[in-house]
C-alpha cells in the first residue's frame, strides 16, 4: 500500500546517499545494476531479495578490505595502497549498512 510505497522510498533513498560513502565507484554501479535487476513481487521476495542484500554488503565490506588496498597500489603505489586501505577500511562498515538500508528497501516492495 501506500505507507509500505513511501517507506520503500526512503529506505532507498538511504541507501543510494550512503552508497556514495563507500568512496568505490565500482560498488556504486555494480550495486545499482543489481537493484534495477532484483524480481520484484510479494513478500517471499522482498524477504529472499532481502537476505541477498545483507549478505552482499557485508561480503562485499569484508572482500574490499583486501581488494581495495591492492588496486589502490596497483594504481598509486604505495601511498595509492595506503588510499585503498583507507577506502576498505570505510567500506566495511559503509557497505553493510546499504546492505541493511536495501534489505528494508526489498521488504517494502
Amino acid at each position: 500500500g501506500g505507507v509500505a510505497n513511501s517507506a520503500s522510498l526512503i529506505t532507498n533513498t538511504i541507501g543510494n546517499a550512503t552508497s556514495s560513502f563507500a568512496l568505490d565507484r565500482e560498488y556504486k554501479l555494480r550495486r545499482a545494476q543489481e537493484r534495477e535487476a532484483a524480481p520484484v513481487g510479494g513478500l517471499l521476495q522482498g524477504l529472499g531479495n532481502a537476505s541477498t542484500s545483507v549478505v552482499g554488503g557485508v561480503f562485499d565490506g569484508i572482500t574490499g578490505l583486501v581488494t581495495a588496498p591492492v588496486n589502490g597500489m596497483e594504481k598509486g603505489g604505495f601511498l595509492g595502497g595506503v588510499k585503498g586501505a583507507g577506502k576498505g577500511m570505510v567500506g566495511l562498515i559503509v557497505k553493510p549498512v546499504v546492505g541493511i538500508s536495501d534489505a528494508a528497501t526489498d521488504v517494502f516492495e
